[in-house]
């Protein structure tokens, strides 16, 4: 009798779970914001929620193997959507991120523009509407002096003189970050470097990931930035 008893519990709060579930549930993501109708998921499925839930059907999170697995093969199966767009949607005047492969590709335009014409480049790295301003990264300009001689978003740098004394937002382990940018063009030609840096419109240091590449054997380098962002 108490097996029973047990079993119909289990069951009864298993309903309440269900029907107490949102509607529409929404996840965010790197790559754009994931809508879910779960009420018009199981009302396809004739409530059988074993198709996602393993056991009793309870919270569970959507990580990139669920979904691509999960959501994906049984939207091939069905017919849904299975493109990026289709199920990541980003938000109205979203950004597009730049990746490193074309940060590399502009600081060499950049580097190609300066050796060719010196007055040209540096103008146009410098110019917020131009070129070397693409996604959600540009490219910036500095001699090996530490100053910074064009920089399309901030143009009061120009104007600062060497900037080897400013760290970057590391509190626990400060880097000076133009002395590195430096370093690298001067010892390797070219490289990355990983500091904390606030995004636009943020306080909060964030994990950033820096380009840099000297302009041929001159006493310049170019450098382009992109922020991590996990999935």
């Amino acid at each position: 009798m108490k097996k029973y008893i047990i079993v119909a519990m289990v069951m009864f709060f298993a309903c309440i779970t269900v029907a107490t579930a949102a509607d529409v549930m929404t996840f965010e993501n790197s790559k754009g914001t994931i809508t879910f109708k779960h009420k018009e998921h199981q009302e396809m499925f004739d409530g059988d929620c074993s198709l996602c839930h393993e056991g009793t059907p309870d919270k569970f999170g959507i990580d990139r193997s669920f979904g691509h697995k999960t959501c994906k093969g049984c939207h091939k199966e069905m017919g849904g959507p299975t493109s990026c767009n289709d199920c990541h949607q980003k938000e109205a005047g979203a950004t597009e991120q730049a990746t490193r492969e074309e940060i590399i590709e502009m600081s060499k335009k950049a580097e190609e523009l300066l050796l060719t014409n010196r007055e040209a480049g540096i103008a146009e790295i410098a110019n917020k509407e131009g070129q070397f301003v693409w996604k959600n990264t540009y490219v910036f300009l500095m001699d090996f002096d530490g100053n910074m001689l064009a920089h399309p978003m901030i143009p009061q740098l120009t104007e600062k003189g060497p900037l080897f004394h400013v760290p970057d937002k590391n509190k626990e382990n400060p880097k000076m970050i133009f002395v590195e940018f430096v370093d690298i063009a001067k010892k390797n030609g070219e490289g990355w470097l990983w500091y904390k840096w606030p995004k636009p419109n943020s306080r909060e240091p964030a994990d950033k990931f820096t380009y840099i590449r000297r302009v041929g054997f001159t006493d310049l380098l170019v450098g382009a930035g992109i922020y991590h962002s996990k999935y």
